[in-house]
C-alpha cells in the first residue's frame, strides 16, 4: 500500500508540473484565447504549487516507508499468521 501510493503522489506531482508548464507556456503567448482562458490558465499554476508544497512532501515519508519497513513487513514466518 504505501508503495501504490508513493507512486500516485509522485505521478501526480509530475502530471501537475507539466500542467503548469503548459499553461504557463500558453499564457506567455499573448493570444486571442488566452484572454477568456486566463483565470483557469492561472488557477493550474497556483495549484500545481499548491500540490508541491503540501501533497509532494509526503513522498519522502513514502520512500522511507517502502525501503526501510521490510523487517517488519516480512518479520513474521508464515506461521506465526
Amino acid at each position: 500500500m504505501p508503495y501504490l501510493k508513493l507512486c500516485g503522489t509522485v505521478i501526480a506531482g509530475w502530471l501537475m508540473q507539466r500542467g503548469a508548464l503548459a499553461a504557463t507556456l500558453q499564457l506567455s503567448h499573448a493570444n486571442s484565447h488566452t484572454g477568456s482562458d486566463s483565470g483557469f490558465l492561472v488557477a493550474k499554476r497556483i495549484t500545481a504549487q499548491h500540490y508541491a508544497l503540501h501533497v509532494l512532501p509526503q513522498a519522502a515519508a513514502l520512500r522511507d516507508t517502502v525501503v526501510l519497513g521490510s523487517a517488519t513487513t516480512l518479520g513474521l514466518a508464515d506461521a506465526q499468521f
